[in-house]
């Protein structure tokens, strides 16, 4: 996942051409990756578990060498504390801010929705953990945001297996 978010970031503000050595995330030797979840709340649970499993990922690609001839990666977590509002301006925070290449999104569709269009505006892509909507990839339209993805199926698919098991 990782490797994924890492090798579609580009922070570029001159267009698409710019290689991710070149994006100011990944200058030096540490490349940024941020994490948006509920980390603290009723649902603190699954925000911190998913932070503390991208965390040993990143120690456990640190200690082989890296990425991109050597590169360290960096997890930058911020609190979007399942809340739909909280959760873009944690994103546009470790855009702005925190000049990360991509971002690992939240466990929660109704929070991702709405980071997908700032995903596609700033051109930094998220992955959202658990968010099944469909609506998380596409807009209302059917058109796709090309900066978000997710790593589980859409709720249509799962209702549908679920209906035929039962």
């Amino acid at each position: 996942m990782t490797f994924t978010l890492v090798a579609c970031g580009n922070k570029s503000t001159g267009g698409d051409t710019a290689k991710p050595s070149e994006t100011p995330a990944a200058s030096g030797d540490t490349i940024k990756i941020g994490y948006v979840s509920d980390l603290t709340g009723a649902t603190a649970l699954w925000g911190t578990a998913g932070q503390y499993g991208a965390e040993m990922a990143i120690q456990e690609v640190n200690e082989a060498g890296g990425v991109l001839g050597g590169k360290m990666l960096e997890l930058v977590p911020m609190d979007g504390k399942g809340e739909p509002a909280d959760s873009v301006s944690a994103f546009k925070n470790l855009v702005e801010v925190q000049h990360i290449v991509a971002s690992i999104g939240t466990n929660f569709s109704s929070c991702n929705i709405p980071m997908a269009s700032v995903a596609d505006e700033v051109k930094v892509p998220i992955l959202g953990t658990a968010a099944s909507n469909e609506l998380v990839t596409v807009d209302e339209n059917g058109k796709l945001h090309p900066y978000s993805f997710r790593m589980c199926f859409i709720d249509f698919y799962l209702g549908t297996v679920v209906g035929n098991y039962a």
